[in-house]
């Protein structure tokens, strides 16, 4: 399915209301990074963490789990309401 997908349109994408965290490595070179600025511009509610030196892959390896915990956690305890 994902091959045949069209993606959102930019209105579509504008809509979108929720808090967004976009997170990606600086050497991805699956999803380029200048493609993921364009997606955190488009977002009304966006958030853009980049990891250096990290590929498509290494965000998700054991050795960066304490930096992509901290963000999102650091994302959520800002984006969460009290109670």
């Amino acid at each position: 399915m994902w091959l045949d997908y069209p993606g959102l349109t930019p209105e579509e994408l504008g809509a979108i209301d929720a808090p967004v965290l976009l997170f990606t490595g600086d050497r991805d070179g699956l999803i380029p990074l200048e493609l993921i600025v364009s997606l955190y511009r488009a977002l009304p509610d966006a958030e853009l963490a980049v990891a250096p030196n990290t590929d498509h892959i290494g965000a998700m390896m054991p050795e960066r789990a304490e930096l992509v915990a901290g963000v999102i956690r650091d994302f959520a305890a800002r984006r969460t309401s009290p109670g």
